[in-house]
């Protein structure tokens, strides 16, 4: 099907739910790295929570590390419960397995819709076609050409086997999973990224 431009802008702030199940170590990896690849101007506020969350509780030391080897800071994080707000809010929600983002549905069946896992909307970012999205969109900024990709990627979704999808919870494992883990993370986000920030007639790295 192929996609017709969009009549409006798209919001001021374009809001990017990322999710696991304890909060602190996937969903906040890919909260901060997302946040980061995009910038501060981007018009996209990236948020992360967990559907059994360890409320409060800070980054999780190795991942910490990680971000911190990234030149990211996650300080000031604190690990919280998703609610139906929070689904309710999201333009797009990124689960780092099939049960997070089916969770997600669970709280408002809407956010069916534009609830991915994070690999899974990375794998759909890798086949899009640039003037599509352009088209789409009808703008360069990150904010119109993730909203873009975000509908897009609904009208293309894929089967794929769990272990395409899923990230494995690293939580209580050792530093090698959790370095795996967090490069999963990584390389998605830098896909995601890249396509969204990429201008027109120009591909990403």
């Amino acid at each position: 099907m192929t996609a017709q431009p969009r009549d409006s802008a798209p919001p001021r702030h374009l809001r990017v739910l990322t999710v696991c199940t304890g909060n602190i170590h996937r969903s906040p990896a890919a909260q901060f790295l997302l946040a980061e690849g995009f910038g501060p101007h981007s018009g996209i506020v990236v948020a992360s929570a967990g559907t059994r969350a360890v409320v409060d509780a800070p980054v999780g030391e190795q991942v910490a590390k990680l971000l911190r080897a990234d030149g990211i800071d996650a300080g000031s994080f604190a690990a919280r419960r998703i609610t139906e707000p929070d689904v309710r809010s999201a333009d797009l929600i990124l689960g780092m397995s099939r049960a997070h983002r089916g969770h997600a549905a669970t709280l408002w069946p809407a956010a069916v819709r534009r609830s991915y896992t994070l690999k899974e909307f990375a794998r759909a970012a890798e086949r899009v076609d640039p003037e599509e999205l352009f088209a789409w969109a009808g703008s360069d900024e990150p904010r119109a050409r993730l909203l873009a990709l975000t509908e897009l990627a609904s009208r293309n979704r894929e089967p794929a086997p769990p272990e395409a999808d899923d990230i494995v919870d690293p939580d209580g494992q050792g530093d090698d999973v959790v370095e795996q883990v967090y490069r999963e993370i990584r390389e998605a986000v830098l896909t995601i990224v890249g396509v969204t920030r990429v201008r027109r007639g120009r591909r990403s790295l």
